[in-house]
């Protein structure tokens, strides 16, 4: 994860006008389609890019993205009806023939509201785009392995409120608890503190890349 700072980026502004708002979402539509697509790349004319957006920015749905299902039954009534599953990534993502800003009061109460992902635009898309995750071309072009770019138009806490929650995420229980009975008791608590800090660091959990 990382955060990327662009010179002279565009950023919402919820305390101006109606005409304002317009043409600070127009300005912000054209940025987001200079840095950001979900597109198909020919495999004639640009057969790298084509076979890295197939291969890593293809999603496909599994366990993993399903593991928090949501009931919703059948005329609202039925106890027994099958439960639906629910991406928790957000796809499929949905058809638009443009990228569209939305409204950021609108965006911030959905979020405030725990409802489902409530993006900031929507990327133009079609329909064999559906299952695209978003990406920089050059940036695709250069990992060479999943990416997710998001713009981020807001002066708001979502952003660092994010990461720290990533980096700060719970430990295994079991972990948590060796940790707890290993220290000495003699020790002050300024002693507890560096020696649980020390051992936070040498178990931490973390996947391969990192």
């Amino acid at each position: 994860h990382m955060k990327l700072w662009v010179k002279d980026a565009p950023l919402l502004d919820p305390t101006v006008g109606a005409e304002e708002k317009a043409a600070k979402a127009e300005e912000i539509r054209d940025f987001i389609n200079t840095y950001l697509t979900c597109e198909i790349p020919d495999r004639a004319t640009n057969p790298v890019l084509h076979e890295l957006v197939m291969r890593y920015q293809s999603h496909k749905c599994s366990s993993a993205c399903l593991m928090s299902p949501m009931a919703k039954f059948k005329g609202g009534k039925a106890k027994n009806a099958p439960m639906r599953r629910f991406c928790r990534a957000g796809f499929p993502r949905p058809v638009s023939d443009s990228t569209v800003v939305h409204d950021l009061e609108e965006v911030l109460v959905a979020r405030a509201k725990g409802r489902c992902r409530k993006k900031l635009y929507t990327l133009a898309r079609k329909t064999c785009e559906v299952s695209i995750n978003d990406y920089n071309p050059a940036l695709l072009y250069y990992w060479r392995a999943n990416i997710d770019v998001q713009y981020i138009g807001e002066k708001s806490r979502v952003l660092n409120f994010y990461c720290t929650s990533y980096v700060s995420k719970s430990e295994k229980k079991s972990k948590q608890q060796r940790m707890f009975a290993s220290f000495d008791p003699s020790r002050t608590l300024r002693g507890c503190l560096k020696s649980y800090a020390n051992q936070s660091f040498k178990c931490r959990e973390m996947g391969a890349l990192e």
